[in-house]
């Protein structure tokens, strides 16, 4: 994944959350712009735990192999990571 790529979504107008899937078979929720950091070759993604306990997870951007829109009923959802 290129750093722009991942810019397109975070700067999308109105904002949409969107879905990380890594080559890892992980896959993180970007709920909100600022809780995202694009380098180079690397992201930072910012989560909230099921307590409200925050976490950073840094992710090679290599290993992002798709994004997609969070669909509207999970975004409702605070247990997603």
């Amino acid at each position: 994944m290129r750093p722009q790529d991942l810019e397109h979504w975070i700067r999308r107008e109105p904002f949409i959350p969107f879905r990380l899937f890594l080559s890892t078979r992980d896959k993180f929720n970007v709920r909100r712009p600022d809780f995202i950091r694009v380098g180079k070759s690397r992201c930072t993604v910012g989560l909230l735990d099921d307590a409200d306990k925050e976490r950073n997870v840094d992710i090679a951007l290599v290993h992002i192999a798709l994004i997609e829109a969070v669909p509207p009923k999970a975004r409702l959802r605070s247990s997603d990571a």
